[in-house]
């Protein structure tokens, strides 16, 4: 059942400008209970306050959202049918006085930044802007707003990305900041950016906590250059970015980004109305042209495969122990430092859920009681479980003073990343009962040490 995307508008005489607001105190409970703005007033708040002096431009506001039948398989058996309504937002924008316009969204259904956001606002809020068009090359843009990356996901409605990429599932699209933007002509503008480099602390940023000796930062921005460029008369479209930013003290980030628009149709359609006589010349000339615009589309695309392969952090992984195997996915994780102190090796992490694949009926009863803490480790030890070399081992991360997590051995596990393939004997696994990842891309998360060992 394919989603349906439903958008309503509203018109401006419905919708009252959300950058007025006007509290008034009277000292009574009917003063505090009373509705500043009438239902029956034609006049909006704005014209009212400033007697006609300011007008409402246009205001609308949009309420989105995509249901779908969701079924999901785990090992090939069905887990779970079910409805489910996977987006759904309320945005409302507008604009005022000619030169300014203001851009709010929400969705309903995201949770929220779990601690005290950066930005002082929960994570559901995607979009809570102001723009103030300068002249007819200048705009500057302050609030929330889409990062200036040059990514699909930041360049359009958040409504119409089925899925995200592994950049921007990592990085919020959105963070608090202020924009300049400087439109050279129709077809060419440049975005000079400067915002936050995430929305919670830094608990939310590396989930392991910061490396040993490395300290929070106190600077946390992001400064962003973009081009945006059509050509072909739009047929196709070029966005270029370069970011620079402090992830923590001392410890910078830098992306450089590009990406490229090419449609079969609309690339085709753009070199014949480019070269309109060269075209209509003959059928040889139209099959030439037609042949010039297949292999660009081959060669393009087998460019962004290579570079997505080569930008890839995502892992094969086969896990054996004894007569049992289990193929998972992993996420090979540059932030994960966790060290088995006393078998001196590189810790990995696995969902408790993918590694009962591992485990007869007794042992899962035996590590349910160990990973729940309903029993000692002594007590649970039984003669089939000693195989696993049980035990647990301390961490610390930023927001948590210290925690401890069971870790086992199995017998051999396999890596496979980039076309690359490495094989560990005896390598060490840290079991979570929670979800690795929220759309469950990936169920365990590599220790770069046991790959680059």
């Amino acid at each position: 059942m394919m989603g349906r995307l439903v958008e309503i508008k509203v018109w401006k005489e419905i919708v009252v400008p959300l950058f007025v607001c006007l509290t008034l105190s009277v000292g009574n409970g009917y003063a505090q209970s009373e509705s500043m703005v009438s239902s029956t007033d034609d006049v909006p708040l704005l014209e009212r306050m400033t007697d006609g002096k300011r007008k409402v431009d246009w205001a609308d506001m949009n309420i989105q959202f995509c249901s779908a039948a969701d079924v999901s398989f785990n090992n090939a058996k069905l887990d779970e049918a079910a409805f489910k309504v996977h987006r759904i937002r309320l945005e409302v924008l507008g604009g005022f006085h000619e030169k300014f316009s203001y851009h709010f969204r929400q969705s309903l259904n995201q949770y929220t930044t779990p601690n005290i956001p950066l930005d002082n606002l929960s994570g559901s809020v995607e979009l809570a802007m102001v723009g103030w068009q300068l002249n007819d090359k200048w705009k500057l843009t302050a609030g929330k707003q889409p990062v200036q990356f040059s990514g699909y996901e930041c360049w359009v409605n958040a409504i119409k990305v089925r899925h995200y990429s592994d950049f921007n599932n990592t990085i919020p699209c959105y963070q608090a900041g202020l924009n300049a933007a400087y439109k050279m002509n129709a077809n060419h503008e440049f975005n000079f950016q400067v915002t936050n480099n995430r929305n919670g602390d830094n608990a939310d940023q590396f989930m392991y906590g910061l490396p040993e000796g490395v300290e929070p930062t106190k600077i946390p921005l992001l400064a962003t250059v973009n081009w945006d460029g059509y050509f072909v008369d739009h047929a196709m479209q070029l966005r270029y970015s370069l970011s620079y930013g402090q992830l923590a003290k001392n410890k910078n980030v830098f992306w450089m980004e590009l990406l490229g628009f090419y449609g079969c149709s609309a690339l085709a359609g753009g070199i014949f109305l480019a070269f309109p006589k060269i075209a209509a010349r003959g059928i040889i000339t139209f099959l030439a042209l037609s042949s010039v615009t297949y292999w660009m589309l081959v060669i393009s695309i087998r460019l962004l495969k290579y570079l997505n392969g080569k930008r890839s952090t995502l892992c094969q992984i086969q896990i054996r122990a004894g007569k049992r195997q289990i193929k998972v996915k992993g996420l090979y994780d540059t932030g994960n430092q966790l060290w088995d102190s006393l078998l001196k090796k590189p810790v990995c992490v696995i969902e408790y859920q993918a590694f009962t694949g591992l485990l007869s009926e007794p042992q899962k009863k035996a590590f349910d009681a160990l990973i729940m803490r309903t029993q000692n480790a002594s007590d649970s030890l039984t003669e089939s479980l000693i195989c696993f070399e049980p035990h647990f081992i301390c961490f610390l991360s930023v927001g948590t003073k210290r925690g401890s997590l069971l870790v086992v051995t199995v017998d051999e596990m396999s890596v496979e990343r980039r076309e690359r393939r490495v094989s560990v004997k005896k390598p060490v696994l840290a079991l979570v009962k929670q979800d690795m990842s929220v759309d469950k891309t990936f169920q365990m998360i590599i220790n770069p040490e046991v790959f680059d060992s």
